[in-house]
């Protein structure tokens, strides 16, 4: 069962009109389309391989990741296939 908890100050009426005035409005993101994003032709993923690296390393990747706001596979592919396909081809 939730037990319900009070609130630490009573909302004036202020804030209540705020808040239902926010709630009028319309969202921003809706009126403009989402951006498309081109993607290359999308192939099934068939193999999986360990990556093996230092702790230091895994920190730094960790790092990487977070400032650049996306997931450790996804920056190590950013970092790897472009290499690979710059210095072998497709």
């Amino acid at each position: 069962m939730v037990k319900p908890r009070p609130r630490p100050t009573q909302a004036t009426e202020q804030e209540i009109e705020a808040f239902g005035n926010m709630a009028e409005q319309p969202r921003e993101t809706a009126a403009t389309p989402p951006a498309r994003v081109v993607r290359k032709h999308k192939e099934p993923k068939v193999t999986g391989y360990n990556f093996r690296m230092t702790a230091s390393q895994q920190q730094l990747l960790s790092q990487a990741a977070e400032v650049e706001d996306i997931s450790q596979q996804k920056l190590l592919e950013s970092i790897i296939w472009p290499a690979l396909t710059e210095r072998y081809g497709e």
